[in-house]
């Protein structure tokens, strides 16, 4: 971001992704380090109280009811509004244009989180450490972790022999009496 809180670049669109996943995964212990990492690029800081609130709507909005998306993007929104006046930033060079000020914590959770909506995910392996995650492709259900992805793999593993095990089975089965009825048929 640029002195005015304009997005200057595609690292400020990266960065309020990366921005978005931490706060997301966000354990209670370690607002801190959140805080001495994002605290330069945002102002006004929040509170540790409406941080945690936040990740909270956060991780509601990321999994997804529609209900709780709308709370939240409301609930920021009016947050950024009410605590800062410069919520809308003047770009002087042509093309002229007013966009939203990305150093408002709040608005750019409103904006990260509706404009990545359809990318948000939450990892199906019970197990994983940061189950929030962006989805590199629609049907996507496990986040990148190897570990994850491994546990995906069993699952489906899983899944296919308790609906095709009995099956293959069978069919292994008849082709093991096959090999020995033609086995017995040649020493004869």
């Amino acid at each position: 971001m640029d002195s005015s809180g304009k997005p200057d670049s595609k690292e400020s669109k990266a960065r309020l992704a990366q921005t978005l996943l931490d706060l997301a995964n966000l354990p209670d212990s370690q607002w801190k380090g959140f805080n001495r990492r994002y605290r330069h690029y945002y102002i006004p800081w929040p509170s540790e109280n409406d941080l945690l609130n936040w990740r909270m709507w956060l991780r509601k909005a990321w999994e997804g009811d529609d209900r709780d998306v709308k709370f939240a993007l409301a609930a920021w929104t009016k947050v950024a509004t009410r605590d800062n006046s410069e919520s809308w930033v003047f770009d002087p060079t042509p093309p002229y244009s007013v966009v939203p000020n990305y150093k408002i914590l709040a608005l750019s959770l409103a904006i990260g989180v509706s404009e990545l909506l359809p990318k948000l995910a939450v990892c199906a392996n019970p197990e994983c450490p940061q189950p929030y995650f962006f989805k590199g492709r629609k049907t996507q259900r496990f986040c990148d972790r190897p570990a994850c992805a491994a546990y995906g793999q069993r699952e489906h593993k899983r899944n296919w022999w308790n609906e095709h095990g009995q099956e293959w089975k069978e069919q292994q089965e008849t082709k093991r009496k096959r090999r020995g009825n033609h086995a017995k048929a040649k020493k004869v």
